[in-house]
């Protein structure tokens, strides 16, 4: 779902790398990052990390979930969007989902607000 298209020219020092201490959950507030640039390319995306230089690509599912997450919103409802769009198991969407939110949020491109009370 997530390709790295171009890595930095420079390497920052650790202080700018982003925190990936806190695990995502099904109850985890996800959103998009400020520090980013996209841009719909036919129902796949390209992403641009402003602060590291990296371009990413998105295939057509990795952007459903991009547009999905432009808001804060909690991974479980992301993941019910998902299973109304798709023909696919609730165990493996969501064990995918938090895979592939989990490889957004090492590369900066996500932030995680915590979680709700359900």
């Amino acid at each position: 779902m997530l390709q790295t298209l171009r890595e930095p020219s420079t390497v920052d020092n650790k202080s700018n790398m982003p925190n990936t201490d806190n695990d995502i959950t099904p109850f985890s507030i996800v959103v998009c990052s400020d520090e980013n640039l996209s841009c719909d390319l036919q129902g796949e995306a390209v992403l641009l990390n402003l602060q590291s230089g990296t371009y990413f690509g998105l295939n057509p599912l990795g952007a459903r979930i991009w547009e999905l997450i432009q808001k804060p919103v909690k991974v479980s409802h992301v993941h019910h969007e998902l299973l109304k769009e798709y023909d696919v198991d609730s165990s493996q969407c969501e064990a995918d989902l938090l895979s592939f939110l989990r490889l957004l949020q090492t590369h900066g491109l996500i932030r995680i607000h915590g979680a709700e009370a359900n």
